[in-house]
């Protein structure tokens, strides 16, 4: 979100479990959750279903309302910033790491390539868990 120097965003994410459980996620200009306040306002100004104005996305892109971009090198930066995997990639160890669907999947991937790792948790959608 610093990077695109925006005020906020809509995270479209099933967070933690599999894409079938996708939902909206506002975000702060930090990337953090909006205050509880701020989401209900959001939450009062949702029209009814039937009153939704709906756009193509091929239109959306085309008229300048849609912009794609790529946030994993900003997100893999920082990320790589705030910890230093070279001593742990030398000491050998293995490492457990549950990301639980979530983004950290990315940033684990690409920072401790080369290290022995496992995924851990459960590789399945676990119906039985709703957090």
């Amino acid at each position: 979100m610093r990077a695109q120097q925006a005020a906020g965003a809509i995270n479209i994410t099933a967070s933690h479990n599999p894409a079938l459980d996708n939902g909206f996620k506002v975000r702060d200009e930090h990337g953090g959750a909006i205050a509880p306040e701020g989401l209900l306002e959001i939450e009062a100004g949702i029209p009814p279903l039937e009153k939704v104005k709906r756009l193509p996305i091929e239109e959306a892109v085309a008229q300048g309302r849609v912009a794609y971009f790529d946030p994993d090198p900003a997100y893999l930066s920082r990320w790589r910033g705030m910890i230093d995997v070279q001593p742990i990639k030398d000491a050998g160890l293995a490492i457990v790491v549950d990301c639980m669907w979530g983004n950290g999947q990315a940033g684990f991937r690409a920072s401790w390539a080369g290290a022995r790792r496992d995924r851990g948790g459960p590789r399945e959608r676990n119906p039985l868990f709703r957090a």
